[in-house]
């Protein structure tokens, strides 16, 4: 019991130690991007747009670690990179090969 306690102790901390600064109109657009197409019932491509934002958002706000100081794009930005349009594929094709509902 003492090693969840610990675990979410842990856990806790780790993110209230971490700030995160998204600016505000991307948020506005996101939100309301993400609300009409709900509304629309169309939930896969609610879930496409919110997995584009979110690498978005995360290569973006970590751009320090991908890029040098003098302009060079760092090898795990590549990779980053690769990992994520390869994702973008495959999450694409599926959700455009099934059959609508």
């Amino acid at each position: 019991m003492t090693g969840i306690l610990d675990f979410l102790s842990n856990f806790n901390t780790f993110f209230l130690d971490k700030e995160l600064t998204i600016p505000t109109i991307q948020m506005v657009y996101y939100l309301g991007l993400i609300n009409i197409l709900m509304l629309l019932r169309r939930y896969r491509m609610s879930y496409l747009v919110s997995l584009v934002f979110s690498l978005y958002w995360l290569l973006v706000l970590n751009q320090n670690k991908f890029v040098s100081l003098d302009g060079e794009f760092a090898t795990q930005g590549w990779m980053l990179l690769g990992g994520v349009l390869l994702l973008l594929l495959v999450a694409l094709f599926c959700f455009l090969a099934q059959s609508s509902d």
